[in-house]
């Protein structure tokens, strides 16, 4: 099965990369225009916020973007793009837009544009060169409740993973379970998600999570509790261990200014390390695998200049 995907992916030269990095650039501008009117918080998440501090820019090999949100506030991102989201141009995919769609966090789609993700090829949902908006929900305080918590979001996340699953695992007994998984409707487990996010967030909490992976590296609350965690050990994080400012500033990225965690150097730390210094030129690779591709010019005024900055 391995082998298969392998096969199947293709090679993006080093100008397609850069103009997909210049796409996703215009999707994000687009998503700064929206926050910045209707005042709603956003921040550079993971390999985005990365690449802003240490390149001032994509991490040049990384042909990826990762926004963050509180959940509340990507509530009324989603509300706001109804009306405002320029969509002869982009479109905002999630569970309630796209009825194929089956990850547990939201994107911005480029229209007219295709990227399919290795592997991914049997599912149905629209594809396209993207941004990926990642939320971040509370976690329960009650140690008792956070092993619930996390069964919940591993159970959501492999019961959406079943249709690549039950193709690729290499596990023929696991395949066979994912294809009996495959079989709950995609709606039911939204609406349990949905749920579960209700019943960890009815009151403040001091840790968050991104439901969509094992644990997410960082977030801030609004309340003015640090509420953080580590790939290491998610549930021994101490209350006060982090000093957390809870500001926001903006970042150069690519000539632009977006919006990051004011103590962001403290984020990469936990996340990254030593973040300044850069991987062995062997591991400087994407890690998103790409099996049909198709690119467009973004509409953004300095294009030529900055695709003339391809980065190898």
């Amino acid at each position: 099965m391995k082998a298969e995907r392998i096969n199947r992916e293709i090679i993006i030269t080093a100008k397609e990369r850069r103009c997909i990095q210049l796409i996703q650039l215009e999707m994000v501008i687009e998503i700064d225009r929206i926050c910045t009117m209707k005042h709603i918080p956003y921040r550079l998440a993971g390999g985005s916020l990365l690449g802003a501090v240490r390149h001032k820019g994509f991490i040049p090999w990384d042909p990826d973007m990762d926004i963050s949100m509180d959940r509340e506030d990507y509530n009324r991102f989603y509300e706001v793009c109804k009306t405002e989201l320029d969509k002869k141009r982009f479109f905002l995919q999630e569970w309630r837009t796209d009825k194929d769609y089956r990850w547990n966090y939201a994107r911005i789609l480029r229209k007219d544009t295709v990227f399919v993700r290795a592997g991914h090829e049997m599912i149905k949902s629209k594809n396209g060169v993207f941004v990926d908006i990642i939320c971040a929900d509370s976690v329960p305080d009650n140690p008792l409740l956070r092993p619930i918590h996390s069964f919940s979001c591993f159970l959501i996340r492999k019961v959406l993973w079943s249709v690549v699953g039950k193709e690729l695992h290499p596990n023929s007994f696991m395949r066979a379970l994912f294809r009996a998984l495959s079989f709950i409707p995609r709606n039911m487990v939204f609406h349990f998600r949905d749920w579960v996010i209700e019943w960890s967030g009815k009151s403040r909490t001091n840790l968050c999570r991104n439901m969509a992976h094992k644990v997410s590296s960082y977030s801030e609350s609004k309340w003015g509790y640090p509420r953080s965690i580590t790939k290491e050990d998610y549930y021994k994080v101490k209350i006060g261990q982090l000093n957390w400012d809870h500001g926001y500033i903006r970042l150069l990225f690519e000539g632009r200014r977006f919006m990051a965690v004011h103590n962001y150097d403290e984020a990469l730390k936990r996340t990254f390390g030593d973040y300044m210094k850069l991987p062995p030129v062997e591991q400087r690779i994407s890690h998103i695998p790409c099996s049909a591709l198709k690119l467009v010019k973004p509409e953004i005024d300095d294009y030529k200049e900055l695709l003339k900055k391809v980065k190898v």
